[in-house]
Parts: C-alpha cells; sequence; structure tokens
C-alpha cells in the first residue's frame, strides 16, 4: 500500500512540476483581481487570506508538530514563538513596506508577485511533498512501535 501511495505521489508531483504552465502565461484570476481593487477591498481580501484554512492548516501542522516532539517545555515555547513570529511577520513586513514607501517599494512587490505567479506549481508541489515527507515520517515512527509490540 505504500509503494501504491509513494508512486502516486510521485506521479502526481512529476505532472505538476512538468506539465505546461497556463496557455500564454496567464496570471491567475484571484492575483489578477488584487492587483485591481479598492483599499477597502485589499483590507477584506488581507483579512481572508490570513485566516484561510490552508494557511491556518499550515500553522496548526506546525503547532502540533512542535508540541509532540520530544523536546523540553521551554523549548516547546520558544519553537512556538518563533512560529508565531515568522507567521506574524510574513504578513505584516509587505503591508510595512508598502506603506513606508509605496512608490519604490511597488516595484519589488510586483516582480514578487510575477516571480510567484512563474513558480506557482513548484512551489506548491515542493511544499506540499516536505510536509507529506514529515508528516508520513512522524506517522511511521510512531506506528512502528505499536506494531513491533504486537507481534
Amino acid at each position: 500500500i505504500l509503494v501504491l501511495m509513494a508512486s502516486g505521489l510521485l506521479v502526481i508531483a512529476g505532472r505538476a512540476l512538468f506539465v505546461a504552465p497556463r496557455r500564454g502565461g496567464s496570471r491567475l484570476r484571484w492575483m489578477q483581481r488584487l492587483t485591481t481593487i479598492s483599499p477597502g477591498q485589499a483590507f477584506l481580501a488581507g483579512l481572508i487570506i490570513a485566516c484561510s484554512l490552508q494557511a491556518v492548516v499550515i500553522f496548526l501542522s506546525g503547532v502540533i508538530i512542535i508540541s509532540e516532539s520530544g523536546i523540553s517545555l521551554a523549548l516547546r515555547v520558544i519553537a512556538l514563538l518563533v512560529l508565531i513570529t515568522l507567521t506574524l511577520l510574513l504578513q505584516i513586513i509587505p503591508v510595512a513596506l508598502y506603506s513606508s514607501n509605496a512608490r519604490r517599494v511597488r516595484g519589488h512587490l510586483l516582480a514578487l508577485v510575477e516571480w510567484l505567479n512563474q513558480h506557482d506549481r513548484a512551489i506548491t508541489t515542493g511544499f506540499s511533498l516536505i510536509l507529506g515527507t514529515i508528516f508520513l515520517i512522524v506517522g511511521l515512527r510512531g506506528l512502528i512501535p505499536v506494531i513491533l509490540t504486537r507481534s
């Protein structure tokens, strides 16, 4: 079963990485919409993105991995504080930079958006494979002792 699952994941990853991107190199529809909205709509979109299910799942996955690690309570607290700080900084830094000097930062942010559009599939696939591998290893590490004690 594990071999079939691993083979399926490799096929999906290969397809996502090597299949030609969208025709005409068009940007994602939601990315186009974000560049043409009003400040009020941008604020609402930022709240939705910050509270999106994917972001919450990734954050909670990090919390679970930290809480189930075998490190001391003090190190777990430090790791959680680092996770929270990095999560907040990744949301606050672009807004703070843009509000401090919009003209200068606009070019950098547009270049970043363009790069993200070009590498969207590779980033998503790589990130998913990394998280999947971590969860598989953690699961197997917990499952192997159970199997050995039943034998």
